[in-house]
């Protein structure tokens, strides 16, 4: 009789977990703890232990004999439970408000078919000790302005192979207005895509230890005041530069706090000119319009943007000057050959007859000129 008793208690829990129901504590934890453990659809999930108030996730061992989907129990005794596509189980303990050194629990991994066939499930157990809370990552807080690069540390020691990652599942909105990375200390340094007003934004990290427990935090960062705009501190001029009305001239920028990553466009260009401008360097090249007259004067902007992406317009003034001219070949006779030279000069000086020789002679001895030979 108490074998049937026994049966019917087994049954009975079993049934009640395939639906989903949670079952009284004792049937399961009696009837089931031998027959739980056997493994389902060739797989099983191993014991596994957190600290109070931690997580950990559980990842089934062996091989699936199956396309199965699993599912898991929402909560029971103050645990937390979520189960992926692939039987992954994450368990949240809860806080030891009873100062327990321990709090163990099973808990029922149920396994069906794609179809819903049920195939089985399996009683996994997790412990939560308070042994294992010994280790818990600090971080300080951290006050900012608000366009300026700051860095929360952690200064607990942790045991090596301690691992950091930033949730962003958690808080997807903060990649619009923050750029956050972490490093192996587990430091994070949060830099402002823009200047940011005065309030108070959160990043959340998880914590990996060795013995397998997580921690989950939540890191507040507070912006006491607006930054100062990178705009506000840069100068950028430029020279009136006078340009040949017929060919492009170039006018570079005197740049005094300008930050890296700053970039030059133009204004409006007036009509009749073509004009461009170096992105990096701010360096404009303008052509004046074809005909354009001596003195013709004309001015635009060209706006820079600032890694903050606040903004700042410099004026930029072109004048006019004269065409560019081209010294153009010489076609009549020239004195380059000695030979022909001499030949000229001696026929001209015959038709002088003796005037033109003095005036040679007189010319020569007063450095004039000299023959080229």
């Amino acid at each position: 009789m108490k074998i049937t008793m026994r049966a019917i208690a087994l049954v009975s829990a079993t049934a009640l977990v395939g639906a989903g129901i949670s079952a009284p504590t004792a049937p399961i934890a009696t009837a089931q703890t031998t027959a739980g453990k056997a493994p389902v659809g060739g797989l099983t999930w191993p014991d596994a232990e957190t600290g109070f108030g931690g997580e950990v996730r559980i990842v089934p061992q062996g091989t699936p004999e199956g396309d199965y989907q699993f599912s898991v129990q929402p909560e029971y005794a103050g645990f937390k439970f979520s189960v992926d596509s692939a039987g992954v189980v994450t368990v949240k303990a809860p806080v030891n408000k009873e100062n327990n050194s321990q709090k163990r629990i099973e808990f029922p991994v149920t396994v069906k078919t794609r179809a819903g066939r049920h195939v089985g499930f399996y009683q996994a157990t997790v412990t939560a000790q308070q042994k294992l809370n010994e280790h818990k990552a600090v971080w300080e807080s951290v006050t900012m302005r608000g366009n300026e690069t700051a860095t929360a540390r952690q200064t607990a020691s942790l045991p090596a192979g301690t691992s950091f990652k930033i949730r962003h599942d958690l808080n997807p909105q903060l990649r619009n207005t923050v750029e956050a990375t972490i490093n192996h200390k587990g430091d994070v340094t949060v830099k402002p895509k823009g200047n940011l007003l005065p309030g108070r934004f959160t990043v959340a990290v998880e914590v990996w230890f060795p013995n397998g427990n997580t921690q989950l935090e939540t890191l507040y960062f507070t912006i006491s005041e607006q930054g100062q705009w990178q705009r506000d501190n840069a100068t950028i001029t430029y020279p009136t530069v006078t340009i040949p009305a017929n060919k492009a001239g170039s006018a570079a920028p005197t740049k005094k706090n300008v930050p890296a990553g700053t970039t030059f466009a133009l204004g409006e260009v007036p009509s009749g000119w073509t004009a461009s401008v170096d992105r990096s360097t701010g360096v404009v090249t303008a052509k004046a319009p074809a005909n354009s007259g001596r003195g013709a004067r004309v001015k635009f902007s060209v706006m820079a943007t600032f890694p903050d992406n606040s903004k700042k317009a410099s004026q930029i003034r072109f004048t006019v000057g004269e065409s560019s001219r081209t010294t153009p070949n010489q076609t009549g006779p020239t004195l380059g050959n000695g030979s022909s030279g001499a030949g000229i000069l001696l026929g001209a000086l015959a038709l002088l007859g003796a005037a033109g020789a003095a005036i040679f002679a007189f010319m020569q001895n007063n450095g004039g000129f000299r023959l080229p030979f």
